[in-house]
């Protein structure tokens, strides 16, 4: 599976109060536990905490609640990320097919 796209510059990353230095070239996400907190996850993926809790109870992503925190597992953030992908992908193949399908039927 391909990780998600590489910093081109370093970045900051804060883990539970902790920040560090990425170096540009590294994947921020594959440095972090094997649990993360879920602010961690929604900067990582580019949304709120509150879709991240929605994809939660979807069943997209594995977390879990203790207390008022949140906990997500990273690998299936990563597998997540990795089906969006996926589903992107498909859908420009269809629009593609769609598009050149009709394109010839315009001709004839």
């Amino acid at each position: 599976m391909a990780q998600p796209r590489r910093q081109s510059k370093p970045t900051i990353v804060t883990t539970n109060g902790e920040s560090r230095i990425v170096p540009a070239g590294q994947n921020p996400l594959g440095q972090l536990p094997d649990t993360i907190m879920i602010g961690d996850a929604a900067e990582f993926l580019g949304c709120s905490a509150s879709t991240v809790v929605n994809r939660i109870a979807e069943g997209e992503i594995i977390g879990w609640q203790i207390g008022k925190a949140w906990k997500v597992e990273r690998q299936s953030v990563l597998d997540y990320v990795e089906r969006q992908k996926a589903a992107a992908q498909n859908i420009a193949k269809r629009v593609r097919y769609q598009s050149a399908k009709t394109g010839k039927q315009k001709k004839g």
